[in-house]
């Protein structure tokens, strides 16, 4: 939010464009539904992260795995407000994603690698009798 309330500054030059001033408010709403949701402190807000500005529009989002000796992308989307009307006659607002199924696999079998070679460390455990 601090991010956001220094791009809405009077004065700075990126909200001359309308675009630039409804996107930061966007933002804001998501951020403080993030707030409300208790999920802001999971999400990173990276003015660094582009990709084909000729058809996406607005927000790109990356999921991302932080595990304790890896870290990877597993899904991304987008929206893509004018991409259908491109191929037909009807201006459809769109939202896309892709999952990496196969890393969320490769995850999965690293986490029960790492499951199993723990019980191994600790040894043999004894149950206790009532």
């Amino acid at each position: 939010m601090e991010l956001l309330h220094k791009l809405k500054r009077e004065g700075i030059k990126f909200l001359e464009k309308t675009e630039s001033f409804l996107a930061l408010n966007e933002l804001e709403i998501l951020f403080k539904a993030l707030g409300k949701a208790k999920y802001d402190s999971k999400v990173v807000f990276d003015l660094s992260l582009a990709r084909s500005l000729d058809y996406y529009t607005g927000v790109i989002f990356e999921a991302v795995f932080k595990g304790a000796t890896q870290v990877a992308l597993i899904a991304a989307g987008r929206r893509y407000h004018n991409l259908i009307g491109m191929f037909g006659t009807k201006q459809v607002p769109a939202v896309g994603i892709s999952l990496g199924i196969d890393r969320v696999f490769a995850i999965m079998e690293q986490l029960q690698k790492d499951k199993t070679q723990s019980c191994r460390q600790s040894g043999p455990q004894k149950l206790k009798s009532s």
